[in-house]
This record gives C-alpha cells, structure tokens and sequence, in this order.
C-alpha cells in the first residue's frame, strides 16, 4: 500500500508541476482576445513568426520587394511586436476611401483644353511607351480604351471587374482613344489596373502596400493614386519611398475634406508625404472647389469639377472630385517622360512645377500648391538648334539672379539642357584646390558679383534652390552654367534654411564628376564644400540635419549648431570618401579662436573625438574623408582639471576613418521612430473577467488545492486500511 501511495503522490506532484509551468490561463485567454488587422515593417528582413505563435497569428500576407508583413494577431500581440528588435513600425491598417464628390452631367473635353493636351498632341507626344498603374476599383472594359494589363490584390475579383466605376473613370482621363467622346489625356500611355478595393471588402491600406509591391516587381513608370486615408500608416510611407527609389513617380489625390473658406490643413495621406505629388481640385473657371482639401503639401491643380468620362458597360458618366484632377497630372507626366526619356522621375516632376500656370497668391499657396498643371509647347526652333549643336564657345547662362531669387515660388526647375549632359568636356580636368576659392566662399549671405550671372557660363554660380516636397533641387541649367572645373554654390537663404536634403540626379552627378565640378553647400551655419571626387556614377541625396536637443551628451557646450551628414548614392548610404569634404561652422568671435576645434561623435566610442580645423573669416574650417555628427568645441572642454578628472570624454583623431554615424528622433524628413499601432491594455479585463496574470495564479492555486485534497484524502484511507 505504501507504494501504492508514493506512486499516486509522485503522479499528483508531476501534474501540479506542469500546470504551475504551463499555467491553463494562457490557452483560454488568446481564443477570447479581440484581433486586429496590422502591418509590419521590418528593417532589413521579414522575421519568420515563432512556431509558438502560429496558432494565434491570421492571414500573415509578406510583401515581394518590400520588407513589410501584414497579418491578423491578438491585440496583446501587438506590443510584442515592438518589442522585436527588427521591427520598426507596427500600426492599425486602416480603410482607404475614394477622391470623387458627385456623378453629374456637363459639357466634354474643357478639361483637355485647360492642361493643353491638344498642344502635346501636336508636338507629337501621347504618352507612348510610359507605363502607368491606376490604383482604383478596377478598369471595365470600354469599347473606347485599351488596357495594357492590370493586377488584383484580391482572390477571386479580377481587375478586370470594376464594381464601383471610380477606375474606370479614371482610366478614361488618362487614357481613352484619341476622337472619342471623352478622349484620354495621354492616350498611348501603357494602362494598368491595380485593383485594391474590394466589392466585398472595401480597401485598406494593406492592400495599397500590395499594390505597390506589385508596381515595383512589373516596373511601373507612374502610380496614381485617386484615394486617401486619415491616419498615417509608416509602412505605407516606406511602400512608397521604396517606389520612389526605383524611379516610380507616385501622384495622389490631396482629398475632398476642404473647407468652402480654404482654411484648415485637410490633406489626406498619402499626398501628404513629401514623396507623392498631391494635386489639388479646380473647376473651368480655374477655382478651386469648395472641397478641394488645403495644405502647405498641396503641389499643383488640375480639373476636377464635372469630368466626363468612361463607365462600366460601355456608358459614360461625369464625376468630381480630386480624384478626377489626379490623373490629369498623372498624363501630363507621362506625356513629359515621352517627351525627356533622358529625365528622372524627379526632373519630370520638377518640370511639371515650372511648367504649371500660377494660381491664387504668388507662388506656392496651400489652395493651388504651385498651380494649375499643364503641358507648355516645344521649345522655339532656334533654341532645339543651339541644344542640338552647341557652339564651341560657352553658352549664355539661362538665368540671372533675379530669376534665381524668384524660382523658390514659383517651383523653377527647367531641366531641359540635354546637350549639356550628354555632351561634356572631352577632357575632364583636375579640380584646383590652392584654398583661395574656399576661403571666398565662407560667408554664404553675400551676393555673388556683378555680372556672375550675366551671360556666359562662369568658374562660380551661386544659385538658390527649389523647394520640391521638403527636398531642394538645382536644374541642369545651374549645373551647365559653371564652367569645367569651377564651383557650383547651392545657396539656402532664410526661407529654405529648414530643408535638410540636397538631391542630384544621376545626369547632375556625371556632369559634375566628367567636368571636375567642385560642390558647396552654403547656409548661414554651415559650409560643405564636396570635390565631384566623392561622388560615384548614379543618383546622390545629400542630408545635413540639425540634431541639437536630441540628446548628443554637450552639445550645450557647443561653440557652433549640430549637425549629423550623410550622403546616400543610389539609395546606400556612404560612410567613407576617396577624397576629403570640406566643413565650416560658423561661430561667434572669440577671444582665442585657436582654442576652436571642429569635433565628430564616435558612437561605438560613446565620446566625441577632435578633427581639428582653423578659424577663416568667421568660420572653424576642417577637412574629413567621413560623415557623422559634427560641431564645434573650445578644446579645453575636454582637457583634465587640477584633480585629474576629466570634465567629459573626448580625444584627438585627426582625420579619423572611424564610423560614428547616429539615428536620434524624429526628422521632418521621416526617419527616426514612427507612430505605433494603438492598443487596448484592459482587454482582458472586460465582462468581468479577470487578467492574465491573475486568471493564471487563480487557476494554478485552484487545481494544487484540488491535488492536494485528493492526496489528502487518498492517504486517510490507506492508513485506515492499514488500522483495519
């Protein structure tokens, strides 16, 4: 009998064993946790789900070329997930919503007339060849359009069934046959149907990321994007940069939430990203309608009051909205890309700016953005000739200084100087560096010479730089008019002092680098003067961002602002340069400026770490062949005191390679943390029931009292068997 008991005993322990290690709580709590629909975005690689979390994560959805997954979890899992380190973002997906106010009857082909599609079409330009992607409800087949193809996101709804008639209706702007009753804008452009909204469903955004997976895997040209959404969704964000990244040019309706009076900021996402081209609503008399939504993100205008157009089952049909202006940009873009094959995304966008006909207050408004979009004829006969065989000699510079001064407003950016950068000097030169030139250059808010401007191309231009979605740009003509082995100046006087991003295109950069162009970035803060030796073959976006306040340990002790530099070629970004760059932080005169010392922030050091660099004309001036954070230190700062002590880390490396670069915050540009997904923390608290951790104490006290009753009991009775 006693062996009988210590058998049943050991049995009773190993049950209770178990059930305090695996607690009956945790299995019943996640079938009765509310589920959410979220998306993902990981830094590099998509993170396989832990088997242990297979039974509670739904419908898990991973992007082809984007590092994002979507996917159906408790609400508990949520914070989990942020916690993973390889994640940087995690957010609700959200319902996306049409850009059309109303279905109405009015007159045909105004619309064509006001953005001058007629006079494209007798330039000879239609949109051949470009490859646009409509995100709508699908395209039904019309007896007056051509579809080159198309995608659904959706199982079992083909693009091809356009359950609403939104796509359609877009499609027709775009692309319907030229003499038709409502002929398309650019109708020899290649139409695709994205479809990502649902007849069923409706749309979220994580079918927008879907669709824009497939427009990067099929190689799309342009995406519109006649639809919107409240929140922002990071990874949609990081969708479309990756897009931008592969030359796609995003454009997307601003929204139909304006104020009759104009004011408030009503524009939706994702417009609102300075990537995307958000186009405002106008009608024929060019105002704008009373819903068009208003913004300082609002770039430039289209029709989009009683549009006529395509319907399902070969009718037509008249719609509003900024989802009727969007794709008359989207076709004047396409058009451009037929007419400048040899132009980026981004020229083509900022030709689209210059192009575009003022409307409202001068220059950029939050009603119009830069105004009405429009194709403007080709260039005079006598001006194709001198592009086409240029004289020996240098040709006149295409702008002044006073052009200069007033392209911030206006947006303009020609880029039209082909000859320039297919043509360079046949014999590239060494760029001179005997010091004297830089040292002109150090105070940034004086005007260039007389007559710098005027005429011929010069060894030095400064030029102001156009303000495009929160990035400034500079135009081919800025760069054709400095002569082979001179200094391009990119000036940002007190209205552009907050950009932090300086993009070249690839053209630029093999201009500057084939005719030994020297580059300077001048603030009133800041000089980077950058030999066209640091640049490699391809696209370059320069950042300079002030960090000050973000938690560089000092930095209060700081004889000059803070900044953090990168340089980024063909989306990588470069750490290390062949040859050095040039910095000067300006810094209010001291009595022993000798003492002054620019210094960069060794993160994996956790200590700044001195450059060195000597005073020029109010300037601390250094050479480094590395970007980090930089600024200025009087050197004593980091000398010991009488004790011995030091009064904070920091030591000399000259010109050192190490790398120190850091992320803190959060840019206006974007990067740093993201908003989080919202989240309940008293879920499992509804109805009365009790928490996680209390239901499993509760369930682990309740079945060891029952375990210890039965062995209890069970020991009564052996010994009573044994008195018997």
């Amino acid at each position: 009998m006693n062996k009988r008991l210590k058998r049943w005993s050991a049995i009773m322990s190993i049950v209770l064993l178990v059930n305090l290690l695996v607690p009956v709580g945790t299995f019943a709590d996640t079938d009765e946790e509310e589920k959410v629909d979220i998306i993902v975005t990981y830094k590099d690689v998509v993170s396989e789900s832990p088997d242990s979390r297979l039974s509670v994560y739904e419908n898990e959805q991973t992007m082809k070329t984007l590092p994002i997954k979507t996917m159906t979890v408790p609400v508990s899992e949520v914070e989990r997930l942020k916690e993973d380190p390889n994640v940087v973002s995690v957010s609700l997906d959200q319902p996306l919503q049409l850009m059309s106010d109303t279905r109405e009857l009015g007159e045909h082909d105004w619309n064509n007339d006001m953005v001058k599609a007629f006079d494209a079409w007798d330039d000879g330009y239609t949109g051949k060849g470009v490859k646009v992607a409509v995100f709508d409800t699908g395209f039904d087949g019309h007896q007056d359009i051509t579809y080159a193809g198309g995608h659904s996101v959706f199982e079992g709804e083909p693009y091809t069934h356009d359950h609403h008639g939104h796509g359609t209706h877009v499609a027709g702007i775009i692309g319907a046959r030229e003499g038709t009753l409502h002929q398309g804008i650019a109708p020899d452009v290649q139409l695709y149907g994205v479809k990502v909204f649902s007849q069923e469903k409706g749309g979220n955004t994580s079918d927008l990321i879907a669709g824009i997976d497939w427009a990067i895997q099929e190689g799309m040209d342009i995406i519109n994007m006649s639809l919107g959404y409240t929140n922002e969704v990071p990874a949609v964000h990081t969708a479309i940069k990756q897009a931008v990244a592969q030359e796609i040019l995003v454009v997307a309706a601003s929204g139909n939430g304006g104020k009759a009076d104009g004011s408030g900021e009503t524009i939706e996402y994702p417009a609102k990203y300075d990537e995307v081209i958000a186009v405002a609503s106008v009608d024929k008399e060019m105002k704008r309608t009373n819903t068009s939504a208003t913004g300082v993100e609002n770039e430039l205008a289209a029709p989009g009051h009683l549009i006529g157009g395509l319907a399902p089952g070969n009718k037509y049909v008249f719609m509003s909205g900024t989802s009727q202006a969007t794709p008359h940009v989207t076709s004047l873009a396409a058009i451009l890309m037929g007419k400048h094959p040899e132009l980026s995304s981004q020229q083509i966008r900022a030709l689209l700016v210059e192009q575009s006909l003022d409307l409202g207050s001068e220059g950029h408004d939050r009603l119009y953005g830069y105004g009405l979009a429009q194709y403007v004829s080709s260039t005079p006969p006598d001006e194709e000739e001198n592009e086409e065989s240029p004289a020996e000699n240098p040709q006149e510079q295409p702008s002044d200084g006073k052009e200069n001064e007033g392209s911030e407003d206006q947006g303009s950016t020609p880029p039209d100087e082909e000859e320039n950068e297919e043509s360079p000097a046949e014999v590239p030169q060494e760029q001179p560096s005997d010091g004297k030139e830089n040292e002109e250059s150090k105070n940034p808010d004086s005007a260039p010479p007389a007559g710098e401007k005027e005429g011929k191309q010069t060894a030095r231009v400064q030029v102001k730089p156009v303000n495009l979605g929160g990035v400034a740009i500079v135009s081919n003509a800025d760069v054709a008019s400095v002569l082979d082995n001179g200094t391009l100046v990119v000036f940002f006087d007190s209205a552009l002092d907050d950009l932090t991003r300086l993009a070249l295109t690839a053209d630029q950069v093999k201009e500057l680098k084939d005719r030994g162009i020297t580059l300077v970035i001048a603030k009133h803060d800041l000089e980077l003067v950058i030999p066209h030796g640091v640049f490699k073959a391809g696209d370059v976006v320069i950042e300079f961002e002030r960090v000050v306040g973000k938690g560089i340990p000092y930095a209060g002790q700081a004889k000059s602002t803070v900044y953090q530099f990168k340089i980024i070629q063909n989306g990588q970004q470069v750490r290390h340069f062949d040859e050095e760059i040039e910095m000067g932080f300006r810094v209010d005169q001291e009595k022993n400026v000798n003492n002054l010392k620019i210094y960069y922030w060794n993160e994996s050091l956790n200590e700044w770490e001195k450059i060195g660099g000597n005073y020029q004309e109010g300037f601390i001036v250094a050479r480094t062949n590395h970007f980090s954070t930089y600024t200025v230190f009087d050197s004593a700062v980091f000398e010991e005191t009488k004790s011995g002590t030091p009064i904070s880390g920091g030591k000399t490396n000259g010109n050192s390679t190490t790398e120190g670069t850091t992320n803190r915050g959060t840019s206006k540009n974007g990067t740093g943390s993201e908003p989080q997904a919202e989240e309940s923390n008293e879920q499992n608290n509804k109805d009365g029931t009790l928490p996680k951790t209390a239901t499993n104490l509760y369930n682990s006290l309740a079945i060891g009292a029952l375990l210890l009753l039965i062995g209890f009991v069970l020991l009564r009775k052996s010994k009573r068997r044994i008195v018997e």
